[in-house]
């Protein structure tokens, strides 16, 4: 009976090592925005362009990264507070690298434009049949402008 309880329990240890190993292999990356040379690398959120934005948010209105020529929108704010994240994405420059997490998947873009525009030109969330990532947050001082950043999904043959 000893033998029994101890192959059974053998067993059972077994599993749950087996259970642990696929665990920790199992790594699940959040949805997250890395752009290393301006030091972001933060979670962010899926929320309606129109609501209370408090983090970095991808807007649900736009296109998604797994889902190719569409137009990926991110936007936070920019200014003063905790909750002004985008103060320096102006800085960016042309072949700057930006990494999204989405979906548990890794998507890598590569900054093309960086551009002023005034609030009221809405044309830059719009689809251009390109798979694209636009940054979007108002100009310190001056809300009646947006600074857009604009970012081509890099070929790497895996999307």
């Amino acid at each position: 009976m000893k033998i029994i309880k101890l192959l059974l329990l053998f067993i059972v240890l077994l599993n749950l090592t087996g259970c642990n190993e696929y665990e920790l292999n199992k790594k699940e990356e959040k949805n997250k925005i890395i752009i290393e040379s301006i030091n972001i690398d933060s979670e962010y959120e899926m929320k309606s362009k129109n609501g209370d934005i408090k983090q970095i948010a991808m807007f649900e209105e736009c296109g998604r990264p797994n889902i190719k020529k569409s137009n990926v929108v991110i936007g936070a704010h920019s200014g003063t507070g905790k909750y002004a994240l985008f103060n320096d994405i102006n800085k960016l420059k042309k072949e700057d690298k930006i990494i999204i997490y989405y979906n548990n998947k890794k998507y890598v873009y590569i900054v093309s434009e960086i551009r002023e525009v005034k609030d009221t030109e809405i044309d830059i969330l719009e689809n251009n049949n390109q798979s694209i990532l636009t940054l979007l947050t108002c100009k310190i001082n001056d809300n009646s402008k947006r600074i857009v950043v604009i970012s081509n999904l890099e070929d790497n043959g895996k999307n």
